[in-house]
């Protein structure tokens, strides 16, 4: 087998992957990519996984993987939609592929009206009766099924260093969650759309108070104390952010909650999560008092959900499994070019 030789764009620019927490699951897993043929490298690579924006002005004489960091499908260019730049490197022909946190299931996702050139703030506007100014608009480009043939699906937050705590907690029945719900999260948002729908969530968690809830409104808590508070709680309510899929979905599942978050039955991961892994709620959480109630009366029901969404993240984060995963990405992607 040959060795194809990797460079991660920041790394040639003097950086280091490993210090950023999107393209630090790269470094972790070094040698067993090596193991499979794939080689990271700090100068004349076969082939860039292009992590940084630099990719404008830097002369790449080789085929170019780009690496999106955008927390869901959409197609954005550095956590913003950038009139649509990610999707111009997409079709560029040294562009060989792209790997992303996630993926939309189909092409009109891609191409049809949405707020922000993102099909789930959309799905926010279109729940919103008016209270959100009209901001849904096509497109600047649209793309093919060649383009979207290009689109891999690398992790997912799960991966991501700052799970590490997670992992290790061991799940039972739930004698020891003394939370019924569990939600913190940032409120403000550059997001117009994700603000008005983090909002509408936590207005409507704070009014049952017949339960035991643990809210928290903006970034205030410790790790240690985040983490403490996810594992004592039987359900984590997780908005959308930046993408319709989020760190705190799999830190519930880590920590054996189970997740309650807006049908997101339009995008696909690795690992597939779908309704046999969370509970799903209305955009505008309008049903979420409905579904709390359900799960917590029906609680051991939910025993096997529980344990099978942590025993897959905890399959997929071994390096043999994850170096697997990208190292195919990488040869399927360069292979056909040789």
């Amino acid at each position: 087998m040959t060795t194809l030789k990797l460079g991660i764009l920041s790394e040639l620019l003097g950086g280091d992957a490993g210090r950023d927490p999107y393209t630090e699951p790269f470094r972790r897993v070094e040698g067993f990519l090596f193991d499979r043929g794939v080689a990271l490298v700090r100068r004349d690579p076969d082939v860039i996984l292009a992590d940084v924006r630099q990719i404008e002005e830097f002369d790449l004489g080789c085929p170019v993987i780009l690496f999106d960091k955008s927390d869901g499908g959409m197609l954005w260019w550095h956590f913003a939609p950038h009139g649509g730049a990610a999707r111009s490197w997409l079709k560029a022909r040294r562009v060989v592929g792209v790997i992303k946190i996630s993926r939309y299931k189909r092409l009109e996702h891609y191409n049809g009206a949405s707020a922000e050139d993102a099909y789930h703030i959309g799905q926010i506007y279109g729940a919103a009766n008016g209270a959100l100014p009209a901001a849904v608009k096509e497109p600047i480009i649209v793309l093919g099924e060649k383009d979207l043939s290009k689109i891999e699906i690398g992790y997912g937050f799960w991966a991501f260093a700052c799970c590490d705590p997670l992992p290790d907690y061991r799940i039972d029945d739930g004698a020891d969650k003394d939370l019924d719900v569990f939600c913190a999260m940032t409120m403000v948002n550059a997001s117009v759309g994700v603000t008005h729908h983090r909002g509408r969530a936590m207005e409507t968690l704070e009014r049952l108070t017949h339960l035991r809830t643990a809210l928290v409104r903006g970034r205030i808590l410790s790790q240690a104390d985040y983490m403490n508070l996810m594992r004592r709680a039987r359900i984590c309510v997780s908005p959308w952010g930046w993408g319709e899929t989020t760190l705190r979905d799999y830190e519930a599942m880590y920590a054996g909650c189970v997740l309650i978050k807006p049908r997101t039955d339009f995008s696909e991961s690795w690992p597939v999560i779908d309704e046999r892994h969370y509970v799903p709620c209305a955009v505008d959480f309008a049903d979420l008092p409905e579904k709390i109630d359900h799960v917590l009366s029906h609680w051991d029901d939910y025993l096997e959900m529980r344990q099978r969404n942590r025993e897959r993240l905890l399959a997929l984060r071994r390096p043999e499994a994850l170096a697997d995963r990208l190292a195919g990405i990488i040869r399927r992607r360069v292979e056909p070019l040789e």
